[in-house]
Formats: structure tokens, sequence, C-alpha cells
């Protein structure tokens, strides 16, 4: 195929027995690859190098490579008893990651998009009096 396109991309995560990634990758080459997915990490950056690999093999290095040089420096420093040079050091990884990743990946925050899509949000405050049951109720569960 010239052109490979993926909704929910983030499923392909990093297993390399994924029967899903198996057919994939079965295709042969192609010209281009696109993921849609509204969460390219959801546990951890192991699974971002799934995605990447797929779409640009290569680019991250191996995973071995990957999870030494990104993935366990930067988890180190959001620990609670991270030093200051390992949390300088996880921003300064999680920065190269972002250059090196820009070339592919392509983000855009929900509220960037919906608004200039949707009108402007209107909320309204309005006070009801609760029915007999529900004060019934209410009264019974705080009590």
């Amino acid at each position: 195929p010239r052109l490979l396109v993926i909704d929910e991309g983030h499923r392909l995560k990093n297993s390399s027995g994924s029967q899903t990634l198996r057919a994939l990758n079965s295709l042969g080459s192609c010209e281009a690859r696109l993921l849609i997915t509204g969460t390219p990490i959801q546990n951890d950056l192991s699974e971002f190098w799934g995605v990447a690999d797929f779409v640009c093999k290569g680019i991250l290095g191996d995973l071995g490579t990957f999870r030494r040089v990104y993935e366990r420096p930067i988890a180190a420093s959001n620990t609670k008893s991270a030093t200051r040079h390992q949390r300088s050091l996880g921003r300064s990884l999680s920065s190269s990651l972002e250059r090196v990743t820009s070339a592919f990946v392509l983000r855009r925050l929900q509220r960037d998009v919906l608004k200039s899509v949707l009108p402007p949000r209107t909320e309204a405050l309005i006070f009801c009096r609760p029915s007999g049951t529900q004060r019934e109720i209410y009264l019974e569960l705080t009590r």
C-alpha cells in the first residue's frame, strides 16, 4: 500500500507478539504511515516507542537503548525522591525526545481544536427546590 492509516494507534503499543502489529508489518513497506490517537502515551514511554517505531522505524533506536537513554531517566526524574540532578536530566531528555519526534508527531489539544469549531461555552446556574421525595431522601442520607 502507498498509505497506511490507523485510528486508535496507541493500541499498537510495544507488543512484538501482537497479532495486529504482525499483520500490519506483513503488509510490507509503504510510502507513509499515519497513526491517529488521542493518547500516544498511556502507561509508560515504551508504549510511545512502539508507536513511534511503527511510524518511523529506528528513529528512537531499539527498545533496550530507548529504555536506557530516555525511559528510565525520565521515570526516575518524576519520582518523589528524585534529586535535583535527576529532575534536570529528566526535563532535558523530555525536551530532546520532543525535538527528535517533532518531525512526525503533530500534537493538538482538544480545547484548541474545538475553539475554532464550537461557539463559546455558556454557563447558567439555576437553583431548583427539591421535590418532597428528594428532600426526604436527602435528609435520610445526611443523618
